[in-house]
């Protein structure tokens, strides 16, 4: 594309080659969106000059696949019944195999369109075509297309056979590994659509199959690449939870561990790798450096220079991944069976695994259970995310003390509970958006049944360690904002996450943990406040050992909603971000305000990207007592939002916010928190023991 610009003259047929090659390469990382629009300026071009060659029908057909994929049956057809008509009049003899290919792909567009008729027509002129040909590949390849017809009619018992001849003969001929996946995707649907008993078996060998080839391909993939990969992997999980009670419940609970820990610890885990890696250094601080210059330009808001230094920092981490992640120690790390997980628990220590699928009537909640003393996880049916939506339009305050919504969550899992101490869980979609934990009622029945809930990202990950490492605690708070903003982002004055106005509390805040944590044996606190607390002071522990993060300030997360706003830092970041969160460092009001920020300029704003450009080492605990910081976009693995880049760059624990939170309670949760620290609790401990205290202060105050 560079070379394309520094051309005299334009060249159209260049220039569609380049866009089609743009298209495939988009289609290939699965960002369908980028690869339609390069796919649809080719076709443009050549419906203006009305030129179709050989390399057009190409593009025609690449295009109609990712249409197919993405659901878009009905232009796929149009694109796919142009190219086979264009193929027939430039062939006439109808046994070349381009137009073999062709005709192939528009069976399929009409078998997944259901328009079963035209399928018939175009399977019986597949027939002609393969006896034709006669060989024994084609004849497989029209059976396999025949399985496919009758299994989308519903037809099982004729599909299964004729999937089972298929499969027998890619075996035998040694071409199975090419087919494989195609065909226990079917395989496997086909059985679930049916209730077959065959599900079972079919399933795990699919659930194999899938999963190594995921492994391999995350590893080559940048950042970027791996999120566009999300909905993939959630539809595997989520076909094996749908369908639990017809397979392997066991296997099922594993691919939940198995999918929350690729999506949520991959980053982490692959960058680890490379650090570690001396050979990799020079190309690791390179990419540091761009990604450093990349945080610098989001202050201009230059579209055009930023999105060629994204395309850069996504080649460099492609190749420090190919080049030096090995893959059986990733496989290792990320590859953690259910038994795993539950042998490393105490005979108290109970888990449960909020799952989710959707299907054509919306998304379904279930829950898998298990303890050491399990011998296969319980499965546990829940509700509809109709339901639970409902409730979180509500305000907060209703929420935490609703009994339909206590019912609606805790109803069939509290009996499970019987026994244990300590129950950890991992949620998912919306029920990252309220601390379920902290329902009024749900405390009660904690300290009525003397059993502790504890939130967990992943499930792979817990730490039931007791007490903390302290060596080196970071505390920033008591910060000056600079001038104040013209108007209010909320109406309340009091809380952390409106104008970025001073916080009192936070100055005790800072005494709070200077007091408690300073005496200790080995311990050293960093405090900083007023114009001390800045971006670039966090920026400077990059690389060094940091055991705990104390951040009291404002934080702020926005939605595509929240950013129709006057304020020109929202104007500039809605332009590169779908949604965007940070915390707000001194002189956060000078970058929230000035178009003219410039590029080497703090600017006082603390964002996803910078924090999860860093890595720090023995990173325990992460505290981030503002507004908002657990909020993000929601997926299936967890929130994108601070709580993950904070992951990304070491931390083990986080206490995050999931709403406003007053100044005044903030200040006094903390004081109980480091007092349970200084005490030589664990974080559960030091946190349960807080929030214990804080209800009782606060009976009629389920926010505090």
């Amino acid at each position: 594309w560079n070379l394309y610009q520094t051309l005299q003259t334009k060249d159209d047929n260049l220039l569609v080659h380049l866009y089609r090659f743009h298209g495939d390469y988009y289609s290939g990382v699965r960002d369908y969106q980028k690869a339609m629009e390069s796919y649809v300026k080719a076709l443009n071009i050549y419906e203006e000059t009305g030129n179709f060659d050989m390399f057009s029908l190409t593009l025609m057909e690449n295009a109609a696949e990712v249409l197919r994929t993405i659901g878009n049956y009905d232009e796929s057809i149009v694109l796919n019944e142009k190219v086979v008509e264009i193929r027939r009049n430039i062939y006439g003899n109808v046994n070349h195999p381009l137009y073999w290919n062709s005709l192939h792909q528009l069976f399929y567009d009409y078998i997944y369109a259901r328009q079963f008729p035209k399928a018939d027509t175009v399977y019986k002129e597949l027939g002609r075509i393969t006896k034709n040909r006669n060989d024994k590949e084609s004849r497989m390849l029209f059976l396999y297309n025949g399985a496919d017809l009758a299994s989308a009619k519903g037809e099982y018992k004729k599909a299964d056979n004729l999937y089972q001849k298929c499969w027998e003969y890619f075996k035998d001929s040694g071409k199975l590994d090419y087919y494989q996946r195609s065909l226990l995707y079917k395989m496997v649907d086909m059985y679930a659509r049916s209730n077959s008993d065959k599900y079972r078996i079919w399933s795990a060998k699919k659930y194999d199959v899938y999963k190594e080839e995921i492994l391999n391909d995350f590893i080559g993939l940048n950042d970027a690449e791996r999120s566009n990969w999300i909905y993939y992997i959630e539809e595997l999980s989520s076909h094996m939870i749908r369908y639990c009670n017809l397979g392997d419940k066991a296997l099922a609970a594993e691919s939940s561990l198995f999918f929350k820990g690729l999506l949520y610890k991959t980053g982490s885990v692959i960058r680890s790798m490379v650090e570690s890696n001396p050979e990799a250094q020079e190309l690791y601080v390179k990419l540091k450096e761009q990604k450093n210059w990349l945080n610098a330009l989001m202050n201009t808001g230059d579209s055009v220079r930023i999105a060629a230094l994204r395309n850069e920092i996504g080649e460099l981490e492609r190749k420090l991944n190919n080049d030096f992640v090995e893959f059986k120690q990733f496989r290792k790390e990320m590859d953690v069976s259910w038994t795993e997980v539950k042998n490393g628990l105490s005979d108290k220590q109970l888990l449960i695994d909020f799952v989710s699928y959707e299907d054509s009537t919306g998304v379904w909640y279930r829950a898998f259970v298990y303890s050491k003393k399990t011998n296969e996880p319980i499965y546990v049916e829940l509700f509809n995310e109709k339901e639970l939506s409902a409730f979180i339009q509500h305000r907060p305050e209703e929420v935490y003390q609703s009994a339909d919504f206590y019912q609606l969550v805790w109803s069939k899992l509290l009996p499970f509970t019987d026994g244990y101490t300590d129950v950890y869980f991992s949620p998912v979609g919306l029920l990252h958006k309220v601390a379920i934990e902290n329902h009024s009622m749900m405390m009660e029945y904690q300290r009525t049944n003397q059993v502790r809930f504890h939130r967990v990202p992943v499930l792979t990950d817990l730490n039931c360690s007791s007490g903390l490492k302290l060596n080196h605690v970071v505390a920033f708070g008591d910060i000056d904002y600079s001038q104040q903003l013209q108007d209010n982002l909320y109406s309340a004055t009091n809380l952390r996450g409106n104008h970025w106005g001073a916080l009192p509390g936070t100055a005790r805040e800072m005494e709070i943990v200077g007091n408690c944590l300073s005496g200790k044996p080995d311990s050293d606190v960093a405090i900083y406040t007023k114009d001390k607390a800045t971006e670039r002071q966090f920026m400077d522990y990059d690389g060094k050992e940091v055991n705990l993060f104390h951040f009291a300030t404002h934080g702020f997360y926005y939605d595509d909603l929240d950013r129709k706003s006057n304020h020109e830092y929202m104007r500039r970041m809605s332009r590169l971000y779908d949604s965007f969160s940070g915390l707000l460092m001194s002189g956060a009001n000078r970058g929230w305000e000035n178009s003219e920020i410039g590029v080497n300029l703090d600017d006082g704003i603390l964002t996803y990207d910078e924090i999860a450009n860093c890595k720090f080492k023995d990173l325990e605990v992460v505290v981030l007592s503002a507004c908002d910081t657990g909020l993000g976009d929601v997926n299936y693995d967890g929130v994108w939002g601070l709580q993950r880049a904070f992951k990304l760059a070491g931390a083990t624990n986080l206490i995050v916010s999931l709403c406003k939170i007053d100044d005044s309670a903030a200040e006094q949760f903390m004081t109980h928190f480091y007092e349970g620290v200084a005490a030589g609790n664990s974080v559960y401990q030091a946190f349960d023991s807080a929030r214990d205290q804080m209800k009782q202060a606060y009976p009629d105050e389920p926010l505090f």
